[in-house]
């Protein structure tokens, strides 16, 4: 037999040979590789879970930091208080306004500083109730204030004097002011007024209170005893005695002594 008929048999038998079905591998081996698969797939979820962990956990840890350093209060810095001017001022200078324009006496809670330097005849007064001179506030240019039909001036011949008239550590001015009016409020005739003031809260004049007054043609003289705390005042009178009259403070007015 020849090489060319061997072939030809082997092509023959392929040919006409039954086709044996593809047999996959068994249960066994089929069972393995399903755990495997599960096995990977279980260890992917698990590791994308810790990475959305880790990555959360660093986002709301940023978040509360920041939020803390925003919200956390800022506690300011204390403001000083200046202390009040001591000693006895020497007038100079335009003098602050007085706040408001109450002509009671200050309250024991109202802010009270000691004056500050004032030019009384260019000053603004609150003056307080009383049955001389009517108008409380008053507003001088050069000594003097016209508001008809009542005129007001700051007396030359006597100057402010100065001490703790109401004898609370701070230093307190006794100050003459004069008015008359026209006819229509009872004529010329001058009549005077002391006025005692303390320093506000800008250390501007304000009234301590009314301390006396009358009609006179003479200009009254106040003085101060006792370190500053009795005023003392020569009225002289036009009879041509002389009349002193002291006053103390009694914590809510001043009274005479004599």
């Amino acid at each position: 037999m020849n090489p060319e008929e061997d072939v030809t048999r082997l092509l023959r038998g392929l040919m006409t040979a039954a086709d044996e079905p593809y047999r996959g591998p068994g249960p066994t081996h089929a069972r393995r590789i399903a755990a495997a698969r599960r096995r990977r797939h279980g260890l992917a979820a698990a590791a994308t879970a810790l990475v959305l962990i880790a990555a959360i956990g660093v986002v709301f840890g940023f978040a509360g930091r920041h939020d803390t350093d925003r919200l956390r209060p800022v506690t300011p810095k204390p403001t000083a208080v200046p202390a009040p001017t001591p000693g006895y001022p020497t007038p100079s200078g335009r003098s602050s306004e007085p706040d408001g324009s109450s002509s009671a006496p200050p309250s024991a809670t109202a802010a009270r500083t000691a004056l500050r330097p004032i030019d009384w005849r260019n000053s603004v007064m609150n003056l307080p109730s009383n049955d001389v001179c009517p108008l409380t506030r008053v507003q001088f240019s050069d000594g003097v204030a016209s508001l008809p039909p009542w005129h007001y001036s700051i007396v030359p011949s006597a100057p402010p004097v100065y001490g703790d008239v109401d004898r609370d550590g701070l230093t307190d001015a006794v100050v003459v002011i004069t008015c008359y009016g026209n006819a229509t409020v009872g004529g010329p005739e001058t009549r005077f007024m002391i006025v005692a003031f303390t320093g506000n809260a800008k250390g501007g004049p304000t009234p301590i209170g009314f301390v006396d007054g009358m009609q006179a043609y003479v200009d009254p003289l106040p003085s101060l005893r006792e370190n500053g705390r009795t005023i003392v005042v020569d009225w002289r009178p036009d009879s041509g005695g002389t009349l002193v009259r002291t006053y103390r403070w009694n914590g809510t007015r001043f009274v005479s002594g004599g």
